[in-house]
Formats: structure tokens, sequence, C-alpha cells
């Protein structure tokens, strides 16, 4: 037991130097800080209120850090070949999975009970009691357990993180879809209703037993498939061998490289080439027709602002996806010293980078510029919106692409944390600007000025480090 609990150990000792965990409790923090000042703000300021904002961005990102942060359990061991070594040292597939799962609910459960002391506050608030509470983290720690494994799954069946993070959460979100209306069954499954039913007037129970017992089953069920789909990935082909097998396919397919070689390798390797085109086609207009079937009556133009919608959360979590990994991964898979010795400087490299990063988000950037155009053109005053939503995540974005280079886990979601607290602070200056074309207008120069600084400041850290190699 001793020895195959070792795997586990290391893995929970290894997240614990991890610099992100800690900021990560510390910015959540800051958040829940911020959104009891705002919420006092209102007119309305009751615990119920603060703990069901609290509760929701909670689950929010739950679902967003763990479908990929869980996503990489086995597919990182596959990434740096060190699957087959694990499995030489004597790790049977059910405790390598096991561990790496229960690594990352505990990974999971400590940002989130780390909360505790600030969602305490909504007792005295008024509106909320102890059990509410409880019952609510309850909530939160069984569909951590059921996250986990879920992902874990996926990361045995596919061959990267990224084709499991995507199949993950497309499955988790069609599956939280077509709960939303099934009013009998919905509350043991899609944790949103469970939040709803437990943040109720006079709800008494410390807990929903019929929830928690069907998620532990789920992940009990997705541990047993993990297992079995394990056992027949040991019998195929190993990782390198796979790889050799893909990169003779993919060199048939693409017989000879565009002019920027860097951005063919980046497009058809990194990010699945043209494939991935139809793929995300056929996963926005999936979620869209889903949505369209919970609901009746629904005409073509609601289905066609759905279909916008949808392209453009598609095309925000591309590109996230894009700058958390662009750069890092190349310090992940130790391949940055032949990049950074090739000829070309680094300001050419990273443009290639971004190009293929930008195809790699085409029909969801295409499908959001049709929506942006038809918005602008019906409404007047949204050109301004639209300016300013892009100067926000273009801000995002960039801050992403520096932390990601520093820290590597989670930067996106510190990134997110800093883009609110740049935010708050650009409105509180400019709260008394004038009009809302003058708060627009200064906005997006305050979040240019400091989008090129960042960009700057990464600039140069790429340098620095490839001026060390």
């Amino acid at each position: 037991m001793k020895g195959q609990l070792a795997l586990l150990k290391r893995a929970i000792l290894t997240d614990s130097r991890f610099l992100s965990n800690y900021l990560s409790i510390l910015a959540g923090g800051i958040v829940f800080f911020i959104i009891f000042i705002a919420i006092s703000d209102s007119g309305n300021f009751t615990g119920l209120s603060y703990l069901k904002v609290i509760s929701f961005t909670n689950l929010f990102i739950i679902t967003i850090t763990g479908v990929i942060g869980f996503s990489s359990a086995i597919t990182e061991e596959k990434e740096e070949n060190t699957l087959g070594l694990l499995l030489m040292s004597g790790i049977s597939p059910a405790t390598l999975i096991f561990s790496k799962a229960v690594s990352r609910t505990i990974r999971g459960l400590s940002l989130t009970l780390s909360q505790l002391p600030f969602v305490i506050i909504s007792i005295a608030l008024g509106g909320i009691a102890l059990n509410q509470v409880i019952a609510l983290y309850v909530c939160f720690t069984s569909f951590i357990i059921f996250l986990a494994f879920f992902c874990a799954l996926f990361s045995v069946l596919c061959s990267t993180t990224t084709q499991a993070a995507f199949l993950s959460g497309f499955v988790l979100v069609l599956a939280l879809i077509l709960t939303v209306n099934v009013t009998e069954t919905a509350i043991y499954l899609n944790p949103i209703i469970t939040l709803d039913s437990a943040l109720s007037v006079g709800y008494e129970k410390y807990l929903i037993l019929e929830q928690v017992i069907t998620h532990l089953s789920i992940s009990a069920l997705c541990y047993f498939l993990a297992i079995q789909a394990f056992h027949k990935m040991e019998t195929q082909p190993t990782a390198s061998a796979t790889t050799v097998s893909k990169t003779s396919k993919a060199n048939s397919k693409h017989s000879r490289a565009w002019r920027n070689a860097l951005c063919w390798k980046d497009f058809n390797y990194n990010y699945g080439g043209t494939q991935w085109w139809l793929w995300q086609c056929v996963i926005i207009f999936g979620i869209a027709m889903t949505i369209i079937s919970t609901a009746y009556e629904r005409s073509f133009e609601d289905f066609l602002e759905i279909l916008y919608v949808v392209g453009f959360f598609c095309l925000f979590l591309q590109l996230v996806f894009v700058s958390q990994n662009m750069i890092s991964r190349e310090f992940k898979n130790l391949t940055h010293t032949g990049l950074f010795t090739l000829p070309s400087e680094t300001q050419s490299l990273l443009t290639q980078k971004i190009l293929a990063g930008l195809l790699f988000t085409l029909p969801s950037f295409i499908l959001t510029l049709l929506g942006t155009l038809k918005l602008i053109s019906s409404e007047r005053d949204a050109l301004w919106g639209v300016l300013l939503i892009t100067s926000v995540v273009i801000f995002h974005l960039t801050l992403t692409l520096y932390l990601s280079i520093k820290i590597r886990l989670f930067a996106f979601l510190l990134a997110g944390f800093g883009t609110m607290l740049y935010s708050l602070l650009c409105g509180m200056v400019l709260s008394s600007a004038g009009s809302w074309e003058a708060v627009t207008l200064l906005m997006t120069m305050f979040y240019t000025v400091a989008t090129f600084a960042i960009f700057t400041l990464a600039f140069n850290l790429i340098q620095k480090k490839a001026s060390q190699n």
C-alpha cells in the first residue's frame, strides 16, 4: 500500500511547490473582496445575494479550471514519453489513474475550501444559514471529484491534453444544457440546479444526498472505464511509434511547408490543422442546436444570435488556449533551444506563432465577425461596446502570454484576476469622465497602453531566455 501511494504523495508534494497555487488563493480572496464591495454598494445587499454571486462564480471557475487542469492527468505523461517508465516501475494503471485524479482533486479542494472564511461572512449578513453554506461546499466537493475522474477518462482516451480538454468540455457543456429543463432528475446531475435548490428560502438540509451519490457513482464508473481503456491502450503502439506514424501521415498530407515554416508547423502539429476547422464548426453548431432544443418557439433569428454567442465564447477560449501555450509549450517540451537557433529574429518567430494561432480560430473568428457586423449595423452605440470588449480581451490575452512564460500553470486564470483588478482601477479613475463614449474611449486607451507595456515585457523576457541558450 505504501508503494502504491508513493505516486499520490509525489504528485501532492510537486503541486505544493507551484507558486501559481498560492497566487490563485490570494487572487480568489481579492475577487471575493471586490464582489463584497460591489454588492454592498447596491440596494439589495443580503447574505443570500452575496452567497449566490460567490456560488455561481465558484462553479464557473471550477468548471473552466477543472476541464483544463484535470484533462492532463494521463496525457502529460504521454506527451513527455514518461508513461512507459511509470508502468515499468511497477505502478498499475488503476493506481496511476487514481493517484493522478485524487492529486488533482486535492488541488481543486484546497483552492475551493480556502474561500470558506470569506463565505461565512454571508451568515452574519442575514438571509442565509450555516447548513446552506455546508450544503454548497458539499456540492462543490462532489462536483470536483466527478470532474477529476470524468476528465481522467478523456485523458486516457486522447493522445494530447488539447484533445482531452476540448472533448471533455464539449461533452460536459452538452450534458449541462440538456439537463437544464429536466426538473425531476436534473437536481441529481446538474450542479446549477443543485445550487438553486440549496439557496432557496427555507432549505434545511446539510447536503443533497442524491446529488452526492450520483456524482460519486459517475466518478466510479468513469474510473472503471478509464482502467479498461488504459488496458486497451497498452496493446496499441507506443507513444513514440504513434508520434512517428502521425508525423509521417501529416507529412504525406502536407508534402510542402508554407513559406512561413514555423506557422505551418504550429498550425498542423499543435493546433490540428484544417481538420480542427471541421470539428470547430461541428462543436459550435452542436451547442447552438442543443440550446435551441431546450426551448420552444425559437425563430431563425434567435438561432443565429445563439450561434454568434457560442462562436464568440469558442473564439475566446481558443485564443486563451493559444496565449497560454504559444510560448510555454516550447519551454515545457524543451524545444525552445532549437526554436531560438533558427535564422530568424524573435519578432518574426512570434509573428508566425501568432498567425498560426489566428488560423487555428478561423471558423469561430469569421462567425464572431459576422455577428459583430450585424450588431453594429443594427445598433449605433454598439460600436463603442465592441471596441471596449476587444481591448479588454486583447489585454487579457497579452497578460496570459506574459504570465505563461513565468508561471505556466493556470496563467490564464491569474490573468483573468489581473484583468478584473485593472478594470476596477480604470473604472474608479474614470467614474466621473462624462459620457459613455468618452469613458469608452479613455478605457480603450488605458487598455492599449497597458497591453503594449505587458507585450514589451513578454518580448524582452523571451529575448532574455533566448540569449541564455
